[in-house]
């Protein structure tokens, strides 16, 4: 029995004719097929693939890997491929996501226009699911009971995947991705940009089990390109998306280079899914502009609200359909140096700016603050700090308002200097904000504010190599989730007591992504930018692995863990 399923394969040269994949699932397994997988390997054989098939399809390697239901009539993309040799590996699983059958070729893209994969039935089912888990887009991750498995804000893994396969083979620009709750799971927004300046906006739906979906297809967009991008523009693209979602629909925001005419900002609004239905400019001749990694779009009341950066000045503006708002009504951080801007809020609003000058940081919170005011209270703040980067951070905050004009006259305090990157998240009127340690023995530090007072701080142990290059946090109830990339390694950390005294679990509650073999694609994270945010009982990660991709590398990936009381 032949079961034939047509797959789009888009290859490097335009024009070229489409190519499909036919799978051959031998009929006394047929009636078992609930799922396929199918992947492409660019380096090995199937020789060397065959092996370990047998428990599916293998994460590292892959240069896409799709999973998809039987008799989908409309099953993912595959993207772009550039012409040459692959080895073609395709899966069969059940409904329990046991393998029922598996196969392999080898085709020379440059000559052939169907690849067609005879899959063997196993002659022993292996790799169904257990008691504790299910099968969710051909992958077992745990129960979706997330209340149970998730207890104590456990982070207990409920599944992961990699993003969606590059733009171009031959090199691309990849920004910091944004992550947002949908009524399902999650949406994971990004934007690529190839040598030769064609620009996309990826938009992947997960589901609350972690299993990624087919990218959404909006019509407004010609398979997701964004128009007006350059190559000589494309080395700089790798700031980051900025997403926003809820009940009556969402907004987009990407920078948009120059490119010869205007250069600003490009908005989208879109459905409640993420499917996209307007876009708009905003901008001038020859404005550079770039979006901060984390929260650069906040939801304030039924307005979204912008922080950026435009030609070095710090800023905040509200979000009009797809513009924004009269540069007159933008808020404003003074200087001219600024390379990153931050947005946050809940009852009280606060604005975060990195840039040159500034004066020397505050000191730590008194003795009697509190054993537990932070988790290094005891450390020796004397010794002069390691400077990790050249910027001085900077917070302004103001009570909840939708008069954005009220920051730039707002006072700021200096967080600390010598950093390269930030993030922030308030809860009432606490901010916490992370940034590079400048103290020896750990990449990040934790600080906590009541308005313009600084009430606690705390240093955060995470695996890696070398200094912490980016890192988000979101809040949930009285608890922090705090996500750290490394070389070589993402981490997830849970802090409590976030709205009195930051502290850490006892024992403490942190993940290891490269200790997890069921992440993929971590060794090769260098560079690269993380996003965190929460839903519910669940946190959502997403990364990208580097500003700039080679062939060898993945875009990035995503992690949903369980974080319940």
């Amino acid at each position: 029995c032949a079961l034939g399923v047509a797959l789009s394969v888009g290859l490097s040269c335009r024009g070229n004719p489409e190519v499909t994949f036919d799978l051959e699932v031998p009929q006394s397994v047929a009636g078992q097929t609930a799922w396929f997988e199918i992947g492409g390997f660019s380096e090995g054989y199937c020789q060397a693939i065959k092996p370990v098939m047998a428990a599916g399809m293998p994460l590292d390697g892959t240069i896409f890997r799709m999973a998809f239901r039987k008799g989908n009539a409309t099953p993912p993309p595959v993207g772009d491929l550039k012409k040459g040799v692959y080895a073609f590996a395709a899966v069969a699983r059940g409904e329990d996501c046991g393998v029922v059958a598996s196969g392999c070729v080898e085709v020379d893209l440059s000559v052939e226009r169907e690849i067609r994969v005879p899959l063997d039935a196993l002659a022993t089912r292996t790799g169904a699911c257990g008691a504790e888990a299910q099968c969710s887009a051909a992958r077992c991750v745990p129960s979706r009971d997330s209340t149970k498995l998730g207890a104590g804000c456990s982070l207990a893994l409920l599944g992961a995947g990699p993003l969606g396969n590059a733009l171009a083979a031959t090199g691309e620009s990849v920004s910091g991705p944004a992550i947002a709750a949908t009524a399902e799971g999650f949406l994971v927004a990004y934007r690529e940009v190839d040598n030769e300046g064609n620009a996309r906006l990826p938009l992947l739906p997960l589901d609350a089990g972690g299993g990624a979906l087919a990218p959404l297809v909006s019509p407004r967009l010609n398979g997701g390109l964004v128009r007006d991008y350059c190559a000589e523009s494309a080395p700089s693209q790798t700031d980051s998306a900025a997403l926003l979602l809820g009940p009556a629909g969402g907004t987009v925001v990407l920078s948009h280079p120059p490119c010869g005419s205007i250069g600003g900002v490009d908005v989208f609004t879109t459905d409640p899914s993420g499917i996209i239905n307007a876009f708009g400019r905003y901008g001038s001749l020859g404005v550079t502009t770039s979006l901060s990694q984390g929260h650069a779009l906040f939801q304030n009341g039924p307005t979204p609200v912008l922080a950026y950066v435009q030609n070095g000045q710090a800023g905040v503006a509200a979000v009009v359909g797809v513009d924004l708002d009269a540069s007159e009504r933008h808020g404003k951080f003074g200087g001219g140096t600024a390379t990153g801007a931050w947005i946050a809020g809940d009852k009280s609003l606060s604005f975060l700016s990195l840039g040159a000058g500034g004066t020397t940081p505050p000191p730590p919170p008194p003795a009697d603050a509190g054993a537990d005011a932070s988790s290094d209270a005891g450390r020796d703040t004397g010794a002069a700090p390691t400077p990790k980067g050249a910027g001085v951070l900077r917070l302004k905050s103001i009570d909840a308002t939708n008069d954005l004009t009220k920051f730039t006259s707002a006072p700021a305090v200096t967080v600390t200097e010598g950093v390269g990157w930030a993030s922030l998240a308030v809860v009432g009127k606490r901010t916490l904000v992370i940034a590079p340690s400048t103290s020896e023995g750990s990449p990040v530090d934790l600080y906590a504010y009541d308005g313009a007072e600084r009430v606690g701080d705390a240093s955060i142990a995470v695996e890696g190599i070398g200094d912490a290059t980016s890192g988000d946090i979101a809040i949930s109830g009285d608890r922090a989730l705090i996500a750290v990339l490394r070389r070589g390694e993402v981490s997830l950390v849970a802090y409590d007591r976030v709205t009195t005294s930051p502290v850490p679990f006892e024992p403490p509650h942190a993940v290891s992504f490269l200790r997890d073999s069921r992440i993929p694609s971590i060794a090769k994270v260098d560079g690269g930018k993380v996003a965190v945010t929460t839903s519910g009982n669940r946190v959502a990660v997403a990364w990208s692995t580097a500003g700039r991709l080679d062939i060898n590398k993945p875009v990035g990936g995503y992690a949903i863990f369980a974080c319940a009381p």
